[in-house]
């Protein structure tokens, strides 16, 4: 009976997910809204209703009606769905209830302790309120489990940082550097990386007190540190050479004592890379985004050279024990 609970709900969840996703493209948002809140007010205790609700609110941004549609799914039957524990926790962090969050995240945890995402919210949660400790552990486990997040890799990478200047906190970002595909992202990314591993503390302008708080999602964190109008200035005087000259010295100098598995396995990675012959593609395509013209010229004549990189990514990147 409890199993038949379980897959009821979450097969509830998945379809309200679904008809969301599809309504819109196929109808208004607003339309979509008054249909669950149609259904609210036959059955307030409504899973399907309350978890669309609660994903409507959470992206537009109103994360106290997100707090409240996504609590009531959870005591009406959804505490089963760790998705729904991750949306309750991003709603309540969104709402300036992060030590609320930070608390019902540990819950989540007993109840589902493989799961990555909830591992890596916890993590971010740690890093806002300066807990290191805590936040390196959670990153490391969620990694562990699905190492193809980086998000969770630039959190990992500051908070190595930020509590003891490790040596190793470059690593985690030039790991993301190879699984993120963000044009966005990956440009601040790979001047961070430089930063790091060149330990030029003047230009890693943390966000602190306030201002970490009021950042709802690992991806807000560089573009704080790096606003457009100034990073572009800097782009400009992004150097190729620098950077790939750098990120081997980097690597070369690391040493593999004492170091978390995690770690040990990035850094045998980018070994792995340099031995195999695909350090110098996997730098370039890390770069790509970073609108340098020796870049881009480098990648338009080294197609078959990216494509062969490409098929050793998808053998040795490590895949983790997410279930």
């Amino acid at each position: 009976m409890k199993a038949f609970r379980f897959f009821s709900i979450a097969w509830l969840f998945l379809f309200s997910s679904a008809l969301f996703a599809q309504t819109t493209d196929t109808l208004s948002v607003a339309r979509a809204e008054q249909l669950y809140k149609r259904m609210l007010k036959k059955d307030n205790n409504n899973v399907v209703a309350n978890a669309a609700m609660a994903k409507i609110c959470f992206e537009r941004n109103d994360f106290k009606a997100a707090c409240d549609y996504s609590s009531n799914a959870l005591n009406a039957g959804a505490d089963s769905i760790p998705d729904m524990w991750l949306m309750f926790i991003k709603s309540l962090d969104g709402a300036g209830r992060t030590e609320n969050a930070i608390k019902n995240s540990k819950k989540a945890l007993l109840l589902f302790p493989q799961h990555a995402y909830l591992w890596a919210e916890y993590g971010f949660l740690s890093f806002k309120f300066r807990d290191y400790d805590n936040a390196i552990i959670a990153n490391e486990k969620s990694l562990t489990l699905q190492p193809l997040n980086p998000d969770a890799c630039l959190v990992y990478s500051l908070s190595l940082y930020e509590r003891s200047n490790n040596s190793h906190a470059a690593l985690p970002i030039l790991f993301a550097l190879l699984i993120d595909n963000r044009k966005a992202v990956s440009p601040r990314n790979c001047y961070l990386f430089l930063q790091l591993a060149k330990q030029k503390h003047a230009n890693i302008p943390i966000p602190y007190y306030d201002k970490r708080l009021a950042l709802i999602n690992p991806i807000q964190i560089t573009p704080f540190m790096y606003p457009e109008k100034s990073f572009n200035i800097s782009l400009e005087t992004f150097d190729e050479v620098e950077f790939r000259v750098t990120a081997d010295e980097y690597v070369q100098n690391l040493k593999s004592e004492k170091i978390s598995p995690l770690l040990s396995t990035m850094l045998q990675l980018f070994t792995d890379l340099k031995n195999d012959k695909h350090q110098n593609t996997a730098l370039f395509v890390a770069m790509r985004d970073t609108e340098n013209k020796a870049v881009t010229d480098w990648l338009k004549i080294h197609s078959e050279d990216i494509r062969q990189y490409a098929k050793w990514l998808d053998k040795h990147l490590p895949q983790g024990k997410y279930n």
